[in-house]
Order: structure tokens, then C-alpha cells, then sequence
């Protein structure tokens, strides 16, 4: 968790100098964001804190999209994953 904690913290400059801009987070962090844990909660704390979006809750309140869509989906492993 430290090393995402870094992440996050040398983020942050950069998102106040450039307030303007368009903050885009890519990769995986090997973490369910809808779970409770330590990294989940660091990671929803910091996106709300700077008035960030989770792609996979975007258009949410739209009939059509109601559905999270899985990126990768393993049915032998009983596992899924979604871009966040």
C-alpha cells in the first residue's frame, strides 16, 4: 500500500498546479475499488477528495448503462475485473 500511497501523493501537485486539466489514471492496481480495504478506501478517499470520476460509474443513472461492464472475465476462476 505504501508504494500506491506514493503514487497518489506525488499525484496530487501536479492536479493543484493544473487544476484546469484532465486528470486520467491508467493501470491495475489489483484491488476490487467497490470492496472495503485499505488500498480501496485510500483510492475512493483520494478520488472524492479531488473531485475525481470512476470510469465504471460514469452514466450510472442511465437505463442502458445500469450494468458494470467487465474487462476481463474468467468464468473457470469465478473471476472479473473492470476498468475503474
Amino acid at each position: 500500500m505504501h508504494v500506491f500511497e506514493e503514487v497518489l501523493n506525488n499525484v496530487l501537485p501536479w492536479i493543484h498546479i493544473y487544476p484546469d486539466h484532465k486528470v486520467v489514471f491508467g493501470g491495475d492496481i489489483n484491488t476490487d475499488l467497490d470492496a472495503v480495504g485499505p488500498v480501496c478506501d485510500l483510492f475512493n478517499r483520494f478520488s472524492v477528495d479531488n473531485g475525481l470520476l470512476r470510469c465504471d460509474h460514469l452514466g450510472s443513472n442511465l437505463p442502458s448503462c445500469s450494468n458494470k461492464r467487465s474487462t476481463y472475465c474468467n468464468e473457470a476462476l469465478n473471476c472479473e475485473s473492470t476498468i475503474g
